[in-house]
């Protein structure tokens, strides 16, 4: 069973703005914890970090804005995320 959660700009600590970008942290079904989606609109993407505090170690995901895959975060032993980014495709 997967899960969604949508948390709004302003419960991520600022006023939300409707010019935004909206990004999304999807979780694999692992070993490590089941799949779920989290939604959010930030002014960058580093608000991901603050909405992974809870996930454990070697618990990998996905961080897209929109439909665009930023790249791939891992937590280490020592608590740290490491992000893997998807090379740029220039048109």
């Amino acid at each position: 069973m997967s899960h969604q959660l949508w948390i709004p700009g302003d419960a991520c600590g600022f006023p939300e703005r409707p010019d935004m970008p909206h990004y999304s942290l999807q979780f694999e079904d692992d070993d490590l914890g089941q799949p779920k989606r989290l939604e959010f609109t930030s002014e960058n993407p580093a608000t991901a970090l603050s909405l992974l505090e809870t996930e454990g170690v070697r618990r990998s995901v996905k961080l897209w804005e929109g439909n665009r895959l930023l790249g791939r975060l891992m937590r280490d032993r020592q608590g740290v995320w490491h992000l893997d980014e998807e090379p740029l495709h220039l048109s």
